[in-house]
């Protein structure tokens, strides 16, 4: 460490511009949130569970009917109910319980949305997918499923890696 001889160290600390943005210029203190407003927010999120279990079921019910569909005559306006399906899942997944409907329903979404791979390729992909989300919602398999999810991610990558890779 130098030596400042009889100099006094002057610190300086900037002005911290997010905080001040995030505290309202210092109005709010402690550790950040009202446990009454957090309280509240866990009342209406359980209370809407209910809601979101019966949307769900009727997704499964809708997901299987679109792969029926598919599987007589492969359209590309079936993939797009099937992508705005699973994009919905992947929003109320989580928030009943369902982490893996949240998982494939992502990746299902993401796959019809950005991949060029068309046909029969195409189809099975979705259909391994919606396969998957029906049997994680009416097992059920709560959370990330522990070993099982592991392994039926495991199984869902797998296939859409067969699929893709196939000529």
């Amino acid at each position: 460490m130098a030596d400042t001889g009889d100099q006094d160290v002057v610190i300086y600390t900037p002005p911290n511009k997010l905080k001040d943005k995030v505290t309202l210029g210092g109005r709010i203190t402690g550790n950040g949130y009202d446990p009454k407003v957090l309280a509240r927010a866990n009342a209406n999120v359980a209370a809407m569970a209910g809601r979101l279990l019966k949307v769900a079921a009727r997704d499964m019910v809708r997901l299987e009917e679109i792969c029926g569909e598919l599987n007589q005559n492969s359209r590309e306006e079936h993939f797009i109910d099937l992508e705005k399906i699973a994009h919905e899942i992947t929003g109320y997944g989580t928030t009943i319980g369902f982490d893996l409907l949240t998982r494939f329903g992502r990746s299902l979404s993401l796959f019809l949305r950005k991949t060029d791979i068309g046909g029969e390729v195409k189809r099975k992909v979705a259909r391994a997918h919606v396969d998957s989300m029906v049997l994680v919602y009416r097992t059920p398999i709560k959370g990330d499923g522990g070993k099982n999810g592991d392994t039926l991610t495991s199984m869902l990558n797998l296939t859409i890696a067969k699929f893709v890779d196939e000529p």
